[in-house]
Parts: structure tokens; C-alpha cells; sequence
């Protein structure tokens, strides 16, 4: 890993999963979709960029960006191309919500499957309480992720009935 580092802007909540699961900076092992993603999207960064002490020190202390350390590339020199476009910060940040949406989802499926499926909704509150709680997440986003569960949920289960319907 390189001494480069970009910043991502993202949910509060997702910023600290990756904090807790991948350390500050964020380093992702050698071979992940991220690293691959952040090796296609930076560049030289443009001739009216200057590096900002004050805006580095803000983004470092908020919440609501995620620190991610750059890898070397292969075909990239580190030093020359160490600049995230917008349509790259973007493009992880979506990535980094999707990976952070399918362990929420994968930790309280493998909670309901434990044989806690007779009081679904109770055992669903549960599984998320302690998916925040493993992951050292705010409390203040419990609301926020039990929606995201129940519109995934809603849309899984669609998907289901629109199948069955049509043979």
C-alpha cells in the first residue's frame, strides 16, 4: 500500500463499518473489486488542483468521509496518479454502500436462520441491534438500517411473486 490516501464521501454509519472492519485509512487487500476500482479511476490530478492542509484536516476529522489508502498499480505510477475523479468517488462510494447493505443483510439472514423464525420482526430488531453493536456503529442509525431491510425484503419478495406468476 501506498502513502496516498483519498477521501470518499459516504453515510456516517457506512464510514465507520469500514473504519472498524478495514482500519483508518481504509486498506483493502490486494485483490479486491475496491482496489481494482480505485486503480481505473485515479489520475494525474488537473493543473488547478492544490493540495489544501484545511480541507484535509476537515475530511479527516468528519464523519462523513472515509479515508481509503490508494494501492500501487501496476500500470500507474502512484506518485503522478494519486487523484480520485468525482465520477470514480462516486463509483466507490456506491460500492462501498452495496458491500456494507449485503453484510447487514447476511448477518441477520444468518441470525434468523439460527431457528429465531417465529417472532420474525422482534428477532429482526435484535439482529440489527447487534450487527451495530459488533461493528461499533451509532445507535442513532437503527431506524435508518431496519428500513433498508424491510425495502429489500419488499423488493425480494416481489421479485418472487412476479416469478411465480409468470409460468
Amino acid at each position: 500500500m501506498s502513502d496516498y490516501t483519498v477521501f470518499v464521501k459516504v453515510k456516517p454509519y457506512i464510514a465507520q463499518y469500514f473504519r472498524q472492519v478495514y482500519g483508518n485509512p481504509a486498506r483493502f487487500s490486494k485483490k479486491s473489486f475496491f482496489n481494482l476500482l480505485l486503480s481505473k479511476f485515479i489520475t494525474i490530478p488537473p493543473k488547478d488542483c492544490v493540495f489544501d492542509i484545511k480541507l484535509f484536516d476537515e475530511r479527516s476529522n468528519s464523519d462523513e468521509y472515509l479515508q481509503v489508502q490508494l494501492p500501487y498499480c501496476t500500470n500507474k505510477n502512484i506518485y503522478s496518479h494519486n487523484y480520485l475523479t468525482r465520477i470514480g468517488e462516486d463509483a466507490i462510494a456506491r460500492e462501498l454502500r452495496s458491500e456494507f447493505y449485503l453484510a447487514l443483510m447476511t448477518f441477520v439472514r444468518n441470525f434468523l436462520i439460527d431457528g429465531f423464525r417465529q417472532k420474525k420482526t422482534a428477532y429482526i430488531n435484535t439482529a440489527i441491534k447487534l450487527f451495530i453493536e459488533k461493528h461499533n456503529l451509532d445507535v442513532d442509525c437503527f431506524n435508518t438500517l431496519l428500513k433498508q431491510y424491510h425495502r429489500t425484503e419488499t423488493v425480494k419478495s416481489r421479485k418472487k411473486r412476479k416469478k411465480k406468476m409468470s409460468f
